[in-house]
């Protein structure tokens, strides 16, 4: 990894290849970011409510621990159900969020915030959230800022923004990813078939919040996948192996899901490759050569279509090994992937096309998903940092800002 930092604000240097960090210092930094996060009344611009999964599990333990005691209303009342169910602590607080929107907030009537909270609602997943909801609501059938255009976007007027909690482990984040929630009958992946994730949850919830507050300017997914990389490396100020998995989960996640076609045209392999490029500048170069402009503008990056090719190579996989594609084996896959480079079943660099790429890099992020690489990053407790080896930093030519 060209960029990669060895040391830096909470890591040290660990043997040759492996980057040690203070679990708690990192936590604690990204705990204070995401703080700040929450507090912001604007985003680019846009007069943003961050609605925190942390203080709606807050109240919803609150209430019912007061129900039970016998001191509450009845954990559902009728009102709240007009609001999808919301039990009416959160319904306070959901509304109290909205209303710092301003003049916006006037135009939601009770049944217009009704089905702005169903559409947050919709987004959910079973690592609870996130999402974005732009306003008004019909901005989501106006498309995003790189399908507009400089010329012919429409900022939003508003935007609610829903962030993850901070209690998800990294695992519990890649095993959702990795997992096929488009069918009922999909694949589910357990964490504990994962190797180590790098990043503590702390760490995830502000990288994921960042994605969902870049989408708040109208980036489309692997743009906000670039500006979420960008400011997490701006906040955390060292490479932390966080940016490397995500974009891991990204490869994968293509792969998997080449034939639910518009999944694939929102999550495609332009979110690995942004993520890849993040990742092969590192922290360093976020933060000396990338300015507020230029993150802004990143929204209207155009992406290059790879989606003939991950189809290609995904067929070819899923030939190869049906079973392990159907029940969604990494191992198998990674096995499988392998077997079909070593046979030239892509073809051979430098003459190779695109599919021998996305073969290389699937097998890359599957291995080290499963444990069978090592992400290169290890995440200590206090007393064990402590204990400091010699620090060392590897630095390598910085690619020009026009990559970016």
């Amino acid at each position: 990894m060209a960029g990669r930092q060895l040391g830096g604000a909470f890591g040290e240097a660990a043997g040759s290849d492996t980057v040690r960090i203070d679990a708690q210092q990192a936590a604690a930094k990204a705990a204070r970011a995401m703080q700040d996060f929450l507090q912001k009344d604007e985003l680019r611009g846009v007069p943003v409510a961050i609605i925190s999964k942390d203080q709606l599990d807050h109240l919803r333990k609150e209430y019912v621990e007061a129900w039970e005691s016998g001191n509450g209303r009845p954990i559902v009342s009728e009102g709240a159900k007009a609001y999808g169910g919301l039990i009416a602590r959160e319904k306070e607080y959901f509304n109290a969020r909205i209303d710092r929107l301003g003049p916006v907030a006037t135009e939601l009537g009770p049944a217009e915030r009704g089905m702005l909270l169903h559409q947050l609602k919709s987004y959910t997943t079973p690592t609870q959230g996130p999402a974005t909801v732009r306003l008004p609501m019909t901005m989501a059938t106006r498309g995003d800022a790189d399908a507009q255009g400089r010329e012919h976007y429409q900022e939003a007027e508003a935007a609610v923004v829903l962030v993850p909690a901070s209690t998800i482990p990294a695992k519990e984040w890649a095993a959702h990813f990795l997992s096929d929630y488009t069918r009922s009958d999909g694949a589910r992946i357990n964490p504990g078939q994962l190797g180590n994730i790098p990043g503590t949850p702390e760490q995830w919830q502000l990288f994921i919040s960042l994605h969902e507050g870049s989408h708040v300017s109208g980036a489309g997914e692997a743009q906000a996948d670039l500006m979420a990389a960008t400011q997490y490396a701006q906040i955390m100020g060292a490479d932390d192996g966080v940016v490397q998995a995500f974009a891991d989960l990204r490869a994968i996640d293509a792969v998997m899901r080449f034939d639910h076609e518009k999944q694939a045209a929102d999550y495609g392999w332009a979110t690995a490759e942004k993520l890849d490029l993040a990742a092969e500048l590192g922290a360093d170069f976020m933060n000396e050569e990338i300015t507020p402009e230029r993150l802004h503008d990143m929204r209207f990056d155009e992406l290059a279509d790879y989606s003939a090719s991950v189809t290609s190579f995904t067929e070819t996989l899923k030939d190869a090994n049906p079973e392990a594609f159907a029940a969604r084996d990494m191992t198998g896959l990674a096995a499988a992937t392998k077997q079909l480079l070593d046979h030239d079943a892509f073809g051979k660099p430098p003459d190779a096309g695109p599919e021998w790429h996305i073969a290389e890099r699937f097998a890359e992020a599957a291995e080290r998903v499963t444990g069978e690489r090592d992400y290169g990053y290890r995440y200590v407790n206090q007393a064990e940092a402590a204990q400091k080896p010699e620090t060392r930093t590897a630095s390598a030519e910085a690619a020009p800002s026009s990559q970016l």
